[in-house]
């Protein structure tokens, strides 16, 4: 049942299958001390729609994501719609 989360300043690793399965995820809030998001982190979460970032899209830009980290975004389940909201601008997947 979880619906939106903020991950705290001391994480530095989302681990694989952190959130796997929360199918009424909407939405995600990552520290840019974040450093690496492992595999399948969001798999099957189908309403996840809005990644807040508080970093810029540079620093997104550099977290290590291991391929497959947004498997499962959106509706179906390998669709990919998602925003990442950053402190100078968004990043829109489709």
């Amino acid at each position: 049942n979880l619906v939106t989360i903020t991950l705290p300043v001391s994480v530095t690793c989302v681990e694989e299958y952190a959130f796997s399965n929360c199918t009424k995820l909407t939405s995600v809030s990552i520290s840019k001390q974040v450093q690496n998001i492992e595999n399948n982190v969001f798999s099957g979460c189908l309403c996840l729609s809005s990644i807040n970032f508080d970093g810029t899209q540079d620093e997104w830009n550099a977290i290590k994501k291991e391929e497959g980290w947004d498997a499962g975004i959106g509706f179906g389940f390998d669709s990919k719609k998602y925003t990442v909201y950053c402190t100078d601008g968004n990043i829109e997947k489709q």
